[in-house]
């Protein structure tokens, strides 16, 4: 897709978050509104860290011609992470509002907002290393949010 468009990222998102759809799927054989929520917040989720790998790589890039979102953002890409990684947040709480979640997806929630506000503030756009440190991070919030949900499917 890096030949095609300069949106590579969100079919790296459309892709590799189907696996929301496929698990909602092995537990109801309807997708319910809340997945299709989970599964819009991990798209813009991927659209913003990929974005950030792709700030490292972005000369590269250009040199051999082919498309990035971090191209396209790069100007203005704290304010395109606020809103991706923003709208990310309001998706997933969503999501987890008609599940009835409760306080330890709240907990995570809020610890993944956290990280995503120390990944934009402290973004250094011209810095690989400062990228792929804030890129990385991401597992971190993998992880928040899947503990969140699982932890407060069990208090339940």
């Amino acid at each position: 897709m890096k030949r095609l468009t300069y949106w590579p990222q969100a079919f790296l998102g459309i892709t590799y978050n189907i696996g929301v759809l496929m698990g909602a799927l092995t537990l109801s054989p309807f997708l319910s509104l809340a997945s299709l929520f989970f599964y819009g917040g991990g798209i813009l989720w991927t659209l913003g860290f990929d974005t950030i790998y792709g700030l490292q790589d972005k000369e590269d890039d250009m040199r051999i011609g082919i498309k990035s979102s971090a191209l396209v953002v790069e100007s203005y890409v704290k304010l395109f992470l606020f809103l991706t990684y923003g709208g990310a947040l309001a998706l997933w709480g969503i999501g987890a509002w008609l599940l009835e979640r409760g306080a330890p997806f709240w907990i995570s929630w809020t610890l993944c907002a956290a990280c995503f506000a120390w990944q934009i503030f402290s973004l250094k756009k011209d810095l690989p290393f400062n990228c792929l440190t804030r890129f990385k991070a991401n597992s971190l919030v993998g992880l928040l949010l899947f503990l969140g949900l699982v932890f407060s499917h069990l208090i339940l």
